[in-house]
């Protein structure tokens, strides 16, 4: 299987989570402050619209046990961006195209463990590829964030913001103690 990857995505291995958070399942699932997770059976991947709230969120995963990096190397978990792929050598992820519609739809960014056949997509629930990152991504370069996104409010540990470029709301993790 594959995951579906979008904007900035953290990876991490199944192994290393059950080794982590054994017996405590819904420990890590009040983690995750949004609801982008999906999971194939050996990689979960939930995603960011910053890179601040990666950062954030890397940091609460390697408090709670998981290893990021050894000597500029993955380990548990890896960022994988929409369009730059991985962040960091890995020698345990591939990262690549797949066609929605068994080949014949449009074409999505996935990752799954390396040497595992990727047949089927897992995306999160609720997601559709109309109106989604895959269809309508675009890159804001840092100098223009303030023309494009338009703060809202706090929500749930989030920071809202419109997106003025594609008339949606966005979402951020607000910073994490």
């Amino acid at each position: 299987m594959a995951v579906l990857i979008e904007a900035i995505s953290i990876v991490i291995k199944i192994k290393a989570l059950e080794a982590i958070f054994v017996g405590r399942r819904q420990d890590f699932m009040a983690l995750i402050p949004n609801q982008t997770l999906c999971m194939d059976g050996d990689i979960a991947r939930i995603g960011f619209m910053t890179p601040i709230g990666t950062e954030n969120f890397i940091r609460v995963l390697v408090n709670e046990g998981l290893q990021y990096l050894h000597e500029n190397v993955a380990q548990d978990l890896v960022v994988v961006d929409q369009q730059a792929g991985l962040m960091a050598p890995c020698d345990w992820l591939t990262v690549g195209h797949a066609h929605l519609n068994q080949g014949k739809g449009p074409r999505v960014m996935v990752a799954s463990l390396k040497d595992s056949p990727a047949r089927e997509l897992v995306t999160p629930d609720q997601w559709q590829y109309p109106g989604s990152l895959s269809q309508t991504f675009a890159f804001v370069p840092n100098r223009q964030v303030e023309k494009c996104l338009h703060f809202l409010r706090k929500e749930d540990g989030m920071d809202v913001y419109f997106n003025a470029l594609t008339g949606k709301e966005a979402y951020t993790v607000s910073s994490l103690e």
